[in-house]
């Protein structure tokens, strides 16, 4: 369904990726609009509970797209090393692909909570 990653020397294990994911505060999150366009917005997220947690208002662009196509990636990026002698980046990063919804109950008074923790930690 998705395309392998072209550099496989640069892959990193599913444990990296989680790790970075709970050791990053903010990511790109990337919907598609009624109008076919990619939108690509900087939120602050949790990992936790398996999943990815973003905090954000009721209305907005980023909902209506969500509402339109639950399909979504998140991107987030670690430390980067810029090589100019080779004209090239080392950098890490995560790519997440998947479908997203809107919460409630507990999981929506529990999940404010988790990212406000994970941003103290980083701090």
């Amino acid at each position: 369904m998705f395309r392998e990653m072209r550099k496989k020397s640069r892959e990193i294990s599913r444990d990296e990726s989680i790790e970075l994911l709970k050791n990053t505060n903010h990511g790109v999150l990337s919907t598609i609009g009624e109008n076919g366009y990619p939108y690509g917005i900087t939120l602050n997220h949790v990992y936790a509970n398996n999943a990815i947690y973003f905090h954000c208002a009721k209305k907005g662009q980023k909902i209506d797209n969500i509402l339109y196509n639950n399909k979504v990636s998140f991107c987030v990026a670690g430390e980067y090393t810029i090589r100019p002698e080779k004209f090239d980046t080392l950098y890490i990063r995560v790519v997440v692909f998947g479908k997203t919804s809107l919460i409630d109950g507990d999981e929506k008074r529990d999940a404010p909570i988790e990212i406000i923790k994970n941003i103290l930690l980083i701090l």
